[in-house]
């Protein structure tokens, strides 16, 4: 069971997320923005960790099962409505850049380069993903899946109601949960599909056994990291996680992946490898942090993976660490200017500290149950 010292980090980043966005938004209404903020990251940060901690005297109720589901369903029915009936009115360019990805390649165009009006950053896998929703005349339906994904994986890891009722309160306590739908972007849809892989692959994979559910994982992992680079990161630490004891297997598990990934990129590099190199994904995502810094942050990958026991503890993990790589990548971005100044006024994409947030949420469980029996470590 995580101690309330790592829960705590948890509670402390997620406040962090949220009071930034806080902090960004109520500055266009109030001059007490800050105090604003201040005053949500310690109250979001308190009420996490005496949620965490605190020894409920009252009984289950015996609809608890029934309430629980209910209310997850009508949070994803009222996302829908959210994406649905209100405008999509952010300066964020995510949105714009994967129609116009999926648009040029309908018209046989090359989706990334000097042509393009928003510079697509995204990786072949992705366009494939938000096909159905661009075929349902609207990408926010992604971000929907990614709620109901979240959801899932929050029940079939915690057995525990007042885990999963915590991993709930969590999220809707977040303005990023809001932002999210609000601007359409597919950020939180992608770090909790791969939560979700990673739920899943504690039932069905084992480490030393090579078998179809075992190629098949592989072959999803691999297509899933071509989305965006960072989950290179969470390939890494989960591999290092599940095949500790099975360092074969876990070579032959991520070459399946990367293979998968190399399969996905190739026709592009076919159809132009020149433009794909110096003006693809990889270009764009890279520019965010120098190579030497990225290195470090793959090496922290592996041994953050190989040090967890626990898939809870595999997951604050991750979630440090993806906080940390925009952590990074905002302070080298804003050159040691005025941060909150940066954060007002567009200085950096806040919206990337939403990576840690599925992860930061799966770590937390009620201390005064045992751990689920998914957190037994690797299988």
């Amino acid at each position: 069971m995580l101690s309330l010292k790592k829960s705590a980090v948890a509670a402390i980043l997620l406040a962090f997320v949220g009071g930034i966005f806080v902090l960004k938004f109520n500055a266009r209404v109030t001059e007490f923005h800050s105090l604003v903020a201040a005053s949500y990251f310690v109250g979001y940060a308190v009420l996490s960790i005496w949620l965490w901690s605190a020894e409920f005297k009252h009984p289950r109720l015996p609809n608890d099962r029934v309430l629980l589901f209910l209310t997850a369903a009508i949070l994803v029915v009222v996302a829908v409505i959210l994406v649905t009936l209100l405008p999509e009115g952010s300066r964020v360019g995510r949105l714009p850049a994967l129609y116009e990805s999926i648009e040029r390649l309908a018209n046989g165009q090359f989706p990334w380069g000097s042509s393009t009006q928003t510079r697509p950053s995204g990786f072949p896998f992705l366009f494939v993903l938000a096909l159905p929703s661009y075929y349902l005349g609207n990408l926010g339906f992604l971000e929907v899946l990614g709620v109901l994904l979240f959801f899932i994986s929050a029940i079939k890891l915690n057995r525990i109601y007042g885990s999963r009722w915590l991993c709930l309160i969590g999220l809707l306590a977040l303005p990023t949960f809001y932002y999210e739908l609000l601007v359409r972007s597919e950020l939180f849809f992608n770090m909790s599909v791969f939560v979700f892989l990673i739920v899943l692959s504690e039932r069905y994979i084992s480490a030393t056994k090579v078998n179809l559910s075992f190629v098949a994982f592989g072959l999803v992992f691999g297509l899933c990291l071509s989305t965006r680079l960072i989950t290179i990161l969470i390939l890494v630490a989960f591999a290092a996680y599940k095949f500790r004891c099975a360092i074969l297997q876990g070579l032959l598990f991520v070459s399946i992946s990367l293979l998968t990934f190399l399969l996905t990129i190739a026709p592009f590099l076919w159809w132009d490898a020149k433009t794909f190199v110096l003006q693809g994904p990889f270009s764009v995502q890279m520019a965010y942090l120098p190579a030497a810094v990225a290195f470090l942050f793959f090496v922290s990958a592996f041994l953050i993976g190989w040090k967890s026991l626990t898939l809870r503890t595999l997951f604050l993990s991750l979630g440090v660490l993806l906080f940390a790589v925009v952590l990074i990548s905002f302070v080298l971005a804003t050159g040691g200017s005025d941060y909150a100044s940066a954060v007002i006024h567009d200085g950096f994409d806040i919206s990337y500290f939403i990576f840690s947030v599925p992860f930061l949420l799966l770590s937390f469980e009620r201390a005064a149950v045992p751990e689920s029996s998914l957190d037994q470590g690797s299988s």
